[in-house]
């Protein structure tokens, strides 16, 4: 290996060319530290010539070091990541990752205290789903987590990352993937994976063994892991340099442990068991065949919905809120997008880009400016697949209409089985320019972008009636809403939109 003090020689060669002070540094190195003179020597000498970077993050076994190596690393600025893989004595053995894992546990407890009194700053790595792994192993594993970061007296200054089992090509278990199978009882569900799209998910969609499926790990990751990593922040007790860089860690894995990230992986499970057909594991009758079936999903979605919601800027009506965070966006739009249904983005309804299901607030704006409330009758122009629909009649209830217009036949059926459950919800197949089927409305919502309001439209609208359309062309325009009053017709522009234009033949 390259003498250490040459080694230290080429971080500060790089400093000098780079200027690493506002840089964290992170040497990759899957041997680093196995001649522990060698590992001592280095951190000596960057603790005798440092170089600029905030922090020095780097790999180790965590059964190498002592606390003379967390010594140097405190007075060398290093911070140390360890594959720790799991917190259960037989899943360790099985891995092949110590030789004692009690002793290994042990010492990794042991190493996290000299941490916390050194303020030295470490990172923990932990896989779920790791072949072999069942219940009881995870919750061994979770048990062992809490101790080692939430539970000990004075806080912690590390972090864990939870990261779901992988199966890459030409890893340990890849080659000899059959004997894993036959020992375990895991199951692959779509090997090889590299061939195909949604790669990261693919790479996943393994049962870790007879006992495990893929959905149950999924939840058992949750229950158990979710909330070690939501009060890890609180636990975090590390004031040495680059404090911003190891809380952006810390708050990066509570946001890949969000609903909506589940429920990326629920749609896309959903979607692969149809593309596929039926599992390979044919045992678990239990799993659900449809979005309408997932319990788990619509629950999941809520949630995601709701961490959307309190991240956008607006306010509402309670009614509204309720009835954006009620009502199962994910069942209105295609099965591949599911998993992004959650968000606040307009969606596609088909491939021909002709069609969208609007974004959460644009549907806040216009509702909004017509100032929809219960009892109410609202026509939709352009309803798609119903989701507009299902919104306003949670705002307007029982005691409302709703009217959705929508020129596609195909869109209208999907909206009919979306809408079942809402009788107070009409949708016909028809050309909204055909103002016959809505004359006399009151508060009429337009779904697409048109150049300019139509005079028959104006006509159509009811006296003292508002109608909220996006006025433009389709590289933008503004939404706007059209009040009718005895004096004529006032327009309020409420802000710059997006929608896809008018279907109809110019």
């Amino acid at each position: 290996p390259l003498d250490p003090k040459q080694a230290v020689e080429e971080i500060r060669r790089l400093d000098r060319f780079l200027d690493l002070s506002s840089w964290t540094l992170f040497i990759s190195d899957a041997v680093f530290g196995m001649r522990s003179q060698w590992r001592k020597t280095f951190l000596e000498e960057l603790a005798r010539r440092p170089c600029r970077a905030r922090k020095l993050w780097l790999l180790i076994r965590v059964d190498l070091i002592d606390r003379e190596d967390l010594e140097l690393m405190a007075r060398a600025n290093v911070a140390p990541g360890f594959g720790l893989e799991s917190g259960d004595l037989g899943q360790l053995q099985r891995i092949c990752k110590a030789k004692k894992p009690q002793a290994y546990l042990d010492h990794m407890m042991h190493v996290a205290e000299w941490a916390r009194e050194l303020d030295v700053a470490f990172g923990a790595n932990v896989i779920v789903g790791h072949p072999g792994e069942t219940e009881r192993s995870l919750r061994a594993s979770a048990s062992y987590l809490d101790k080692l970061f939430i539970q000990t007296p004075g806080g912690t200054t590390g972090f864990v990352s939870i990261d779901p089992f992988r199966l890459y090509p030409g890893s340990p278990i890849d080659e000899q993937l059959e004997q894993w199978k036959q020992n375990t009882g895991m199951v692959t569900h779509r090997y090889p994976w590299w061939h195909d799209g949604d790669q990261g998910f693919l790479a996943e969609w393994i049962d870790p063994s007879s006992e495990l499926d893929f959905r149950e790990t999924l939840r058992l990751r949750r229950e158990l892991f979710d909330p070690i990593l939501h009060a890890l922040p609180g636990r975090f007790v590390y004031r040495g340099p680059a404090q911003d860089y190891f809380k952006r860690a810390i708050n990066e894995q509570i946001e890949v442990a969000s609903a909506r990230r589940s429920l990326q992986s629920l749609g896309l499970w959903h979607l692969w068991r149809k593309l596929v057909g039926d599992d390979e594991r044919a045992t678990v009758p239990e799993l659900p065949q449809s979005l309408d079936q997932d319990d788990e999903l619509t629950e999941l979605a809520r949630q995601a919905r709701r961490e959307t919601l309190a991240q956008l800027p607006i306010t509402t009506t309670p009614a509204l809120t309720r009835a954006l965070e009620e009502v199962p966006r994910e069942r209105f739009v295609e099965l591949e997008l599911v998993g992004e249904s959650a968000a606040d983005v307009a969606l596609p309804l088909g491939h021909d880009g002709g069609s969208t299901l609007s974004a959460m607030h644009a549907y806040v704006t216009a509702f909004e400016a017509l100032e929809l409330a219960a009892g109410d009758a609202l026509v939709e122009l352009g309803g798609g697949t119903g989701y507009g629909a299902a919104l306003a009649s949670g705002v307007v209830g029982d005691e409302g209409q709703v009217l959705s217009i929508e020129s596609e036949p195909a869109l209208v059926a999907a909206a009919q089985a979306n809408l079942a459950r809402y009788p107070q919800t009409e949708l016909i197949v028809a050309d909204a320019h055909d103002t016959a089927r809505w004359a006399g409305a009151a508060k009429v919502y337009v779904a697409f972008a048109i150049d300019a309001l139509p005079p028959p439209w104006l006509a159509a609208l009811a006296e003292g009636g508002c109608l909220v359309a996006p006025i433009g062309d389709g590289t933008g325009q503004s939404l706007t809403l059209f009040s009718k009053g005895p004096n004529g017709v006032s327009e309020r522009r409420l802000g710059p939109v997006l929608y896809v234009g008018d279907r109809r033949p110019r």
